[in-house]
């Protein structure tokens, strides 16, 4: 008797433990990311920073695999003061991702995750300074992008994760077009493809869990 109540209560643990990653489940939530980096020298100074979030939706096709889309948002300015003159450049941009995780349980509440991504999106570039006296917008973008995501999941409650992850390895495509230009005008175009683990690349986010 006393084997059968214990074997009743690991089963009971085991599927509240990983409920949150099994086969029906919905997955909602969102990343942020967030880097500042400044100098300074003399009279001058500069400074970059950049934001992102990335709200997203998943379903869970079976066990520990889990498929979605995800917005993603993106705005970073490159600045610098140069004989008291402030110069900078703005950039926004807007996109749509999907996704795949494979999740992996180390312990009851402590998931090792991989998420493979492929995206595409659009934006602008607005820039201020001695050849731009006000704020005007220079260039259209768009870009497409994979990347390789490697992290970690602690659900701190049956329906609440926490997550930290970092771009590990990434292909990125983008492309700057002057804006009003005629037909046929040049794109300014580039491609990279490298590893990053940098604390540049960190994002820390949130898990929703509709558990059915």
């Amino acid at each position: 008797m006393k084997k059968l109540l214990a074997a009743a209560a690991l089963t009971l643990l085991g599927t509240g433990a990983f409920a949150q990653t099994t086969k029906g489940t919905v997955a909602i939530g969102g990343t942020v990311s967030f880097f500042n980096e400044g100098s300074k020298r003399d009279n001058n100074s500069s400074r970059y920073r950049r934001i992102s979030l990335n709200p997203y939706v998943g379903y869970f096709i079976k066990d520990r695999t889990e498929v979605g889309a995800a917005l993603n948002l993106s705005h970073s300015q490159d600045s610098y003061y140069y004989n008291e003159t402030e110069n900078f450049s703005k950039a926004q941009s807007i996109g749509l991702s999907i996704y795949t995780t494979k999740y992996v349980a180390l312990e009851e509440k402590l998931y090792l995750y991989g998420t493979v991504m492929a995206g595409a999106g659009f934006g602008g570039i607005k820039r201020k300074g001695e050849e731009y006296p006000s704020e005007v917008k220079t260039h259209n973008t768009n870009y497409f992008n994979t990347k390789l995501t490697p992290g970690f999941l602690y659900t701190v409650t049956p329906k609440l994760g926490a997550f930290i992850s970092y771009s590990a390895i990434y292909y990125l495509n983008s492309k700057e077009k002057p804006v009003n230009s005629v037909e046929g005008a040049f794109y300014s175009s580039s491609e990279t493809f490298g590893a990053d683990i940098s604390l540049n690349s960190l994002q820390f986010g949130l898990n929703y869990f509709i558990v059915r």
